[in-house]
């Protein structure tokens, strides 16, 4: 229920939103929300699967305890790569750069300069040989 107050709270509208008891109980029990991010598509990927995961009609596929679903909101909230889903390389890099800016600025400017060294030195080399 934790997961729906989510969904319902992120696109301001029920998951299930059929208005006669028996026609509710049914669309609950057989189909499937929306997707979160088909409804608006400025939520964030791994939020939309941190609330659909919570709200999985199979129980084996759901958090299986309020901490988990705590600690995926928590590593989500501070742009860390949730449980939920496999992030890649890449994706880990992005976030911890947009974590450590500073950190990750000086790493690409070491990088830029060691390449433009690695690039001119063989070039500025080949020049004085064949001024000779």
């Amino acid at each position: 229920s934790l997961g729906l107050t989510l969904y319902e709270m992120l696109v301001l509208r029920p998951a299930f939103d059929k208005s006669e008891r028996r026609k509710l109980i049914k669309q609950v029990t057989t189909e499937e929300p929306p997707r979160l991010d088909r409804l608006d598509r400025k939520i964030p990927r791994d939020l939309v699967t941190i609330v659909h995961k919570a709200i999985d009609r199979d129980p084996q596929r759901r958090y299986q305890t309020a901490e988990e679903l705590a600690d995926d909101l928590s590593c989500f909230k501070s742009d860390k790569p949730i449980r939920a889903r496999r992030t890649s390389t890449i994706e880990h890099v992005y976030r911890w750069s947009r974590r450590n800016r500073a950190l990750s600025t000086a790493i690409a400017l070491i990088a830029l300069l060691l390449l433009t060294i690695n690039i001119a030195g063989p070039i500025l080399t080949i020049q004085d040989y064949t001024e000779i």
